[in-house]
């Protein structure tokens, strides 16, 4: 069984407790990763983030970067833009797990300026279709 860790929090911004803490858990509990996660909106602060979800998550990435088996993610970003988008991922994850990955893939290119807009449209309807086949194919073959 794989070991990994999770650094939640909203790192606005990260500094060198959020890093020391990250390695001392991946080391004294052998961690094979310690996954560096900024919170998108944290219920528990009365004050929000000073910076963006994407810049939070891009200072996490450079802080990690080159740091052994530290990894930053923007898993809380994506899931609430697909769920904005009509794409619940946990049940997507359940139910639909290759449609997952893709929203996820379409999240990833999207929030790094890799697709246009018109593409995004485009590749969210294709997916919401072949989802919806999917699921009529589901439905009918129990």
């Amino acid at each position: 069984m794989t070991r990994i860790g999770i650094l939640g929090g909203t790192l606005d911004p990260i500094h060198c407790g959020h890093m020391a803490a990250a390695v001392a858990a991946r080391d004294a509990f052998d961690l094979a990763e310690v996954l560096v996660l900024p919170s998108r909106i944290p219920p528990h602060r009365p004050v929000q983030p000073v910076a963006s979800a994407f810049h939070r998550f891009a200072m996490s990435a450079l802080a990690v970067s080159g740091v052994p088996r530290l990894v930053a993610s923007d898993e809380a970003t994506c899931q609430a833009w697909a769920t904005r988008q009509g794409f619940p991922l946990d049940v997507l994850d359940r139910d639909f797990p290759a449609f997952s990955d893709a929203c996820r893939w379409i999240w990833a290119r999207m929030s790094r300026g890799l697709i246009s807009d018109d593409e995004v449209t485009a590749k969210l309807a294709r997916l919401r279709s072949r989802i919806m086949g999917a699921s009529r194919a589901f439905d009918h073959s129990g």
